[in-house]
């Protein structure tokens, strides 16, 4: 995109300066158009209910301030060839757009080199941008600390609620608090939804209510294997005695509601939250939500992260996103990587990690399998600052009741 077409497009319009001026500093242009853009900036600055400026009007705001004749010509001759473009919204789009992918880049190069001051600095921009791009008009939501001396009521360690199986739990300080995200990766077919439909059966038992939102497996299949592992009982033991199972499990289903999703975005998901005010929310899988604002996968998913972090902080939910990880032995005849880390998720590894608390990483190379068992890697665990809180750990997966243990 040429420099002088994002200037003519916020000269159009102002929401358009609005969405991109903080981003774009005068030394990120051409040093002609940066000159037009540092004195656009004072025009809008001066005359805050200016929605457009014209051309012929920032000339003369910016002539007496040319640095000398010789440079007038240039200056002025980058008015002269300014087009307003057919949609300034989707120009000042498409510059964070190319902005972003920038940083994303900038964000892995630094991460790679071990520069984590850097890295967080621009993943705060990246987050920053994401969140701009929306064009949704949003309200402020503030919701203040409380007094010390209620901050334990909320947030002490007996408030935690446990996650998953006791070698998990113990690596989380007690478990998730209100707000928390939680996000599982794992290649196909290693267990992700077994190792869901276990975390969610034991939350059931805490007495939490649960929003399961599915997108990619039948429902209700899965709601059967989450009857299977919270009974404790097979397929064919569910089969043979559906009157008393859909007994023992009455108490529960008020608690429940595990619904299937297409072609839904994370506004779908806030309305179904309204409505059935869950304390849990799982979406299985998160790469398959869609977005308005974003075009590829990896930057729908990373908007979608944004928007459900504020979904759960907002709603005070423990969040639980299941997504793929890529496979990188697969065209090299290896085995399956055991330990995985965030580099391994698949499509978004800046937006989706930035945005949880805790990533489980579902690793196993043939030996585990034959065994049942699976590799736990703690990809990042801000629950704990023990020494341990990033030890991975080997559970046992029970496929006949979908346990892990």
């Amino acid at each position: 995109m040429q420099d002088s077409t994002l200037l003519a497009a916020c000269l159009a319009d102002r929401t358009a300066w609005n969405k991109i001026h903080k981003h774009i500093e005068a030394t990120d242009l051409t040093p002609t158009v940066g000159f037009w853009w540092k004195v656009l900036a004072e025009a809008y600055k001066r005359d805050i209910h200016a929605n457009a400026l014209s051309v012929d009007l920032l000339g003369e705001l910016g002539r007496s301030s040319i640095p000398s004749p010789k440079q007038a010509d240039s200056l002025l001759g980058v008015l002269s060839s300014l087009v307003p473009p057919v949609s300034p919204i989707n120009t000042v789009h498409v510059a964070l757009e190319i902005k972003r992918k920038n940083l994303t880049a900038e964000f892995a190069s630094a991460q790679m080199g071990g520069d984590k001051k850097k890295a967080n600095k621009l993943l705060a921009s990246l987050n920053e941008i994401w969140e701009t791009d929306s064009f949704e008009e949003k309200q402020a939501e503030w919701h203040d600390a409380r007094a010390t001396i209620a901050l334990f009521d909320k947030i002490g360690r007996d408030k935690r609620i446990p996650f998953g199986c006791p070698g998990i739990n113990q690596r989380l300080d007690g478990g998730l608090l209100p707000g928390h995200h939680v996000g599982i990766f794992g290649r196909t077919e290693v267990g992700k939804s077994t190792f869901v439909i276990d975390a969610v059966a034991r939350l059931l038992k805490q007495q939490q209510t649960v929003l399961y939102i599915g997108n990619e497996d039948q429902i209700d299949i899965l709601k059967l294997r989450l009857v299977g592992r919270y009974l404790k009982q097979t397929q064919a033991h569910l089969e043979a005695h559906k009157e008393q199972v859909a007994e023992d499990f009455r108490d529960v289903e008020e608690r429940l509601l595990m619904t299937q999703l297409y072609q839904g975005d994370i506004d779908a998901i806030r309305k179904r939250v309204e409505e059935f005010k869950p304390s849990v929310l799982v979406i299985d899988q998160f790469r398959n939500l869609t977005g308005k604002d974003t075009d590829g996968m990896t930057q729908r998913m990373e908007a979608n992260a944004i928007k459900l972090r504020a979904l759960l902080l907002s709603h005070s939910l423990i969040g639980v996103s299941v997504t793929q990880a890529n496979d990188r032995s697969e065209r090299h005849g290896q085995e399956a990587p055991i330990y995985l880390s965030t580099g391994d998720i698949d499509s978004s590894r800046v937006g989706l990690p930035g945005q949880c608390d805790l990533l489980l990483g579902i690793g196993a190379n043939s030996d585990l399998m034959a065994r049942g068992q699976r590799f736990i890697s703690f990809a990042k665990n801000k629950l704990s600052s023990a020494r341990d809180a990033h030890e991975g750990v080997i559970v046992n997966f029970d496929l006949a009741i979908s346990r892990v243990s």
